[in-house]
């Protein structure tokens, strides 16, 4: 099938071929959740998370396959990823994924990092420092559940037998 490290080689070309880290962070969650009001919409592709990540809260919006998945595109400064680059090909990716990812770089590809943060804790309801202190360490599905957003999933790719 395909990756998280996929999703983030399609983003950072999309992007021109380089990225701050937590820009592709934000543009994957942006890609797995469609927030509406109070209406969540978490993509699947074949029963797993669109950008394979789960998604969790701690001092921000972070995900651990997202972090591991950088590493191979990294430069960094210390243990801070400073940029993410890219300059091979495309991944193979199924094409309705593509389009999710596509729809979501022409977007938001052009925000700086602190935009898209702030437009997700505002998405997200997380726009007091101490309401994502009280919800540190949760992922977000279970963040949102227990806020009374409504979640759902929509598959984005036939399960094969």
């Amino acid at each position: 099938m395909y990756s998280t490290a996929d999703v983030l080689k399609f983003l950072l070309k999309a992007l021109g071929g380089r990225a701050p880290y937590s820009s592709l962070r934000y543009l994957a969650f942006l890609a797995q959740y469609d927030v509406r009001g109070r209406e969540v919409r978490k993509y699947l592709a074949r029963g797993k998370p669109l950008a394979r990540a789960k998604f969790y809260l701690w001092n921000d919006i972070m995900s651990e396959e997202v972090a591991d998945a950088s590493e191979e595109f990294a430069s960094k400064m210390g243990k801070v990823y400073v940029e993410l680059i890219y300059n091979g090909p495309l991944p193979a990716l199924p094409q309705p994924v593509e389009t999710r990812l596509a729809y979501v770089t022409a977007e938001y590809g052009d925000w700086k990092p602190w935009r898209l943060r702030m437009h997700i804790y505002e998405l997200l309801d997380l726009a007091i420092p101490e309401k994502r202190s009280d919800y540190m360490g949760r992922y977000i599905d279970n963040y949102l559940r227990a806020e009374g957003f409504k979640l759902k999933t929509k598959e984005l790719l036939a399960e094969t037998a």
